[in-house]
Formats: C-alpha cells, structure tokens, sequence
C-alpha cells in the first residue's frame, strides 16, 4: 500500500520554501452542461418510454369514435457504481512537515479527482456514441439512422459524416426540428447547444456569432445567430477525444442522465500500533440516457 511518509515530499521538512503547488482552478462542470444531474437513494434506477395516442380521427355521424393505446416502449436501467480513491500519511507526515497540511492538501486533490472522474465518464458517452456494441435501451448506439418506433426509425445524426461547418449545423437543426415521438407526431425539439473539442472552439464561435456567413464571399446574413438557432450558445469538453466530432444538445426532456445516489463522502481513521491515517472519497453514481432524441451528431471525417 502507498503511504505518504516523511521522505515523500521531503522539501516540507526543510525551511525556506515558499509555495507547493500543484493545484489548478476548479471550473463548473463541463458534464452539467450536457446531461442532467438527478439524485436517488436507490442501486438502480428504471426509466420507461409510455408510446404515446397517434392522431385523432374523423368520426362520422352515427359511427363509432375509434380508440387508441398507450403500450410500454423499452425501459434505461441506471446501475449506481461506486468509484473511491484515498491515501495514507504516516504519524511523522503529519507531525514534522514545516510548510505543508498534507491532509489539507491530500483531500484538495481527492475533491478534484472525484470532479475529473465524472467528466470524463459523461464524455464517454459522446465519444462512444458512434461505436458498435455500446448501446441503451432501444438497442442502439447513442448516434445512429434507425432509432427504432411504432411508427418506424428516426436519425440523431447526419446520415453522411461531415466536420463542423455552418451547413453541417444547419441540416442536423432541420433534423432536430422535424423530429417526431414514437407515434409519428411533432413534438417540437430545438436545438439549444452545440458541444465540441477544443480544437474547434474558434471555428464553433466564428460560426455562431459572425454577422454574415462565414467561408464564403456571400454578403448573406448568418442564419444560425439571426435565428439564434443555439439559445445557450456552446460548450468545449477537453475530454472529448474526437476532433472531428461535434454534438448538438436538445431541448428533449428526458436525455442522457447522471444519476447520483452519494454525491461525495470525505472519512478518515488511525491505525493504532502505526499511528498512519488513512483518508478516503467515496462516491456512487449511474450514467446513462433515456431518448437519444436529447443529441444530434455528426462524427467528422
């Protein structure tokens, strides 16, 4: 087992230092941006799609009035996981370091691993959104053309990749504004954020917020930022790991979750004949998502 002792970081025993640093700003969470963040007390969590009434139909004078049904759709079963991490500081640690609180500091970096490790697990489900064998509840990938429904398929991406551009932006906005639920009816999604790697944060702000269109000699207005087609603008995930790729967030109800049952728990104890402490995070969470109709896509090329 790992433990901090003396001989660790031995510069703390010494006067003369100044600062020990390590430490790096803690920003919002990216992954709140993208998936909503619920709590439950329970190992699992169960959400289920309730297909819907089709449209009504004409009824004729002296006939019957024709009757519908509600049926149950696939169900997205949340498993909490627990994810931990500690270290141990040694009595003498503890005791003769000049300069440095190693507990102080050691549950600082606990607390930003435990931030870290929820955003690249949310960005997981991006990055293996295009990829076979990583499916939810209707069979499908997170990305895919045929989505299946009572009333046939539905695409959540762009049927011919294509890397971020205006035109890109444009046809999965038309996607997103004719989507329908699983009867077939409108139900009026719009397009509310784009999210993209880093290297294409200068090119997502160029697309959005220039007067007139970019890449192109045409003195027409930007169609995207007129319309304000992406009310909450943009966000950039460092953890993404396509450079290519780039997602549209929806204004869909129930998309992709992070379920929390224990948000975070600090505990320390002593070992009796040592003296050593060992300190501990613990925490427990389930991701996952219900309608893939939250996120359109395109992978690049």
């Amino acid at each position: 087992m790992t433990i901090l002792v003396t001989g660790t970081i031995p510069k703390a025993l010494k006067p003369g230092i100044d600062t020990f640093w390590g430490e790096y700003s803690e920003d919002d969470m990216v992954a709140a941006q993208l998936v909503a963040m619920e709590t439950s007390d329970e190992a699992f969590v169960e959400n289920v799609l309730i297909s819907p009434f089709g449209l009504l139909e004409t009824k004729n004078e002296g006939s019957s009035v024709a009757y519908d049904n509600m049926t149950q759709g696939y169900s997205s079963r949340y498993n909490q996981r627990t994810k931990a991490l500690g270290f141990q500081v040694s009595w003498e640690a503890r005791k003769f370091n000049k300069y440095l609180d190693v507990v102080a500091k050691g549950n600082k970096f606990l607390a930003r691993s435990a931030k870290e490790t929820k955003e690249i697990d949310v960005a997981q489900l991006f990055n293996r959104g295009f990829t076979a064998g990583f499916t939810f509840g209707d069979g499908k990938t997170l990305f895919a053309t045929d989505h299946p429904t009572r009333s046939g398929t539905f695409s959540n991406k762009l049927a011919t990749p294509a890397d971020l551009s205006e035109a890109a932006l444009e046809d999965l906005s038309i996607q997103i504004r004719t989507a329908t639920d699983d009867r077939g009816l409108s139900i009026g999604l719009r397009p509310e954020l784009v999210a993209v790697h880093p290297n294409q944060m200068f090119e997502i702000q160029r697309i959005l917020y220039s007067d007139l269109r970019v890449d192109t000699a045409n003195n027409d207005l930007n169609a995207l930022k007129k319309s304000n087609m992406f009310p909450k603008g943009f966000v950039v995930n460092e953890h993404f790991t396509s450079t290519d790729a780039f997602f549209i967030k929806t204004n869909a109800p129930e998309g992709a979750k992070m379920i929390t049952a224990v948000q975070g728990e600090f505990s320390n104890d002593g070992d009796f004949n040592t003296a050593d402490h060992k300190y501990k995070f613990m925490t427990s969470y389930a991701i996952g998502i219900d309608d893939p109709r939250g996120y359109y896509a395109s992978e690049g090329v």
